[in-house]
This record gives C-alpha cells, structure tokens and sequence, in this order.
C-alpha cells in the first residue's frame, strides 16, 4: 500500500473532525485520484506531509506509518506513556524517535497484528494490504465500532 491508499482508507473509515486548515503539497495535484481524501487525512490529524511540503501520495506505506496516523488521528496521543512494553519485540529499537510514544500507544490499544512472529515489530517494513486493514480494524473495534476478533498474534 502506499501513503494515497491509506488515506483514502482512514477517510472512509473513521469520522473526522477538523484539526487543521486545508494545506497544499508540492506533488498531489488537484486532480490526483486521491487529492480530496489526502486533505481530509491532513485536515482531521491522521496524516501530515513532509517539510518540503510534498506528501508522498505514492510512497509505499511503513508498518510504523500506520500505527503513527491512527494514534494521532483518533486523538491517542499520550506523551507519558510507559514506553517499556516495547522491550518485549526484540527489534524496537529500529523504531524511529518521532514514533516511540505512537508505538507504545498502538500496542497498548492492540492495533498491531503481529504474523508469524509476534517478537518482531518489523516498523520499517513495508505494510501489506492485509496488515493495514488488519490494524484499521483493530482501531475500530478500540472505538465499539466493530465486533471484537481474537487472534493470538494481536500484539
């Protein structure tokens, strides 16, 4: 999946409410299939651009990616998060900085499905269809919005 994709997803599954004005980047035109649900994503918190002001629409979307624009688009932020739960995953410390606390969140809220092995966050690994929807489902049954699925590998 790729950063346009995934907005488009979040858009349509989460309702939004308004954090920011409209924004422009350099490389999503006016008449980018996804350009409407790009500035929504912006507009509602779940997803920012780069500095250079462009937004990536077409760069393959990271595993961490997603757990970053669910945490701040739903409002989960929580700067004093204990972040020690994530010592369990033998890879954390390939998280990036900017996204320990969104990490640490999206364990707590369980929004991450973890196969076939659940010691491994793998963050900067390109996200899959499955793992997408797979955490966007996770999120909605945090919000009752969806029938609770066990799975042991929901980490």
């Amino acid at each position: 999946m790729n950063r346009a994709q995934l907005a488009a997803l979040v858009v349509n599954a989460f309702p939004l409410e308004i954090q920011r004005q409209n924004t422009v980047f350099r490389d999503v035109p006016a008449s980018f299939w996804a350009a409407a649900a790009i500035q929504k994503a912006y507009q509602g918190g779940f997803m920012s651009g780069f500095p250079d002001q462009t937004f990536g629409p077409d760069n393959p979307l990271l595993r961490v990616q997603i757990w970053v624009t669910l945490v701040n688009g739903l409002n989960w932020e929580n700067p004093s998060i204990n972040l020690n739960p994530l010592g369990r995953f033998s890879d954390y410390t390939t998280l990036p900085r900017y996204a320990l606390q969104a990490a640490a969140v999206a364990v707590e809220k369980k929004l991450i499905v973890n196969y076939p092995d659940l010691t491994l966050l793998r963050p900067n690994q390109v996200a899959t269809r499955a793992e997408v929807c797979a955490s966007v489902y996770q999120a909605l049954m945090a919000l009752q919005r969806v029938p609770t699925i066990s799975s042991h590998y929901i980490v």
